[in-house]
């Protein structure tokens, strides 16, 4: 089925149409702005709509959904937030690249408690700003390296990362959403002395068109082997303290 556009030429429904002749349509309607006021999703006959208000700044400050009412996180079906098909795979990357700002903050936050270890690892969970909830399967995320969890949950009103230690050798790192242990394939990489190990995973949002900030779950692994020494004087530093510099 073709997608349809508004006079102004934004998009305004989309739809499939299946071999048994049913059809699953979204359709939006839209304020003078471009803001999403209504969205209607039907299958078949059965239809069913949401409604968002904004205030005079653009911000959303209401939305009216089939079985919730405002900004929480309702339970919904597990079909919409669960990865069709296989579990989730990440992706892996050896490269040489600088240590991000979040990694060095968690590095410093556990800099008290590191005494020369062979690595590092660092995990940020990234939850995108949406109008639409966060579902319920995000709303809790453990790492686990070799079965033990590696650090305490990370939930949406924490702090969204953590750094630890990690001997060096092979790994298995595991990522367990709330709900689905399984979501997310384990990886298993060999890491090296002195190599530190970013790991950033975007949590999925509800299953939304992308106009309304719908995005599916993803996880990167980044292999940063010559560790901090793309940091400048502050990973010198660093190198020092953990002993990588000799």
């Amino acid at each position: 089925m073709a997608p349809g556009v508004d006079p102004t030429g934004a998009a305004s429904s989309v739809g499939v149409k299946f071999a048994s002749g049913n059809a699953l349509t979204d359709a939006v309607t839209r304020s003078v702005a471009g803001r999403v006021l209504t969205d209607t999703v039907t299958d078949g006959t059965v239809a069913s709509s949401s409604s968002y208000t904004y205030d005079g700044a653009g911000r959303l400050t209401k939305a009216v959904i089939p079985g919730h009412t405002g900004m929480g996180r309702p339970r919904w079906r597990d079909s919409m937030t669960r990865p069709k098909g296989d579990s989730l795979v990440p992706t892996v990357s050896i490269m040489e690249a600088r240590v991000p700002y979040w990694a060095r903050s968690a590095i410093r936050d556990k800099g008290w408690v590191l005494f020369q270890p062979d690595c590092l690892l660092a995990v940020r969970v990234h939850y995108r700003m949406t109008p639409t909830p966060l579902p319920d399967d995000w709303g809790l995320v453990t790492f686990r390296v070799d079965g033990v969890v590696a650090e305490a949950p990370i939930i949406p009103d924490a702090v969204p990362w953590f750094a630890v230690e990690i001997a060096a050798g092979w790994h298995t790192f595991t990522i367990e959403p709330d709900v689905h242990s399984d979501m997310v394939k384990p990886v298993r990489l060999e890491v090296r002395r002195g190599s530190v190990i970013l790991v950033d995973v975007y949590a999925g949002t509800q299953w939304w068109p992308r106009w309304l900030g719908g995005r599916p779950p993803s996880v990167g692994f980044r292999v940063l082997p010559l560790g901090l020494a793309h940091n400048g004087r502050w990973g010198e530093r660093w190198n020092h303290r953990l002993g990588w510099s000799g």
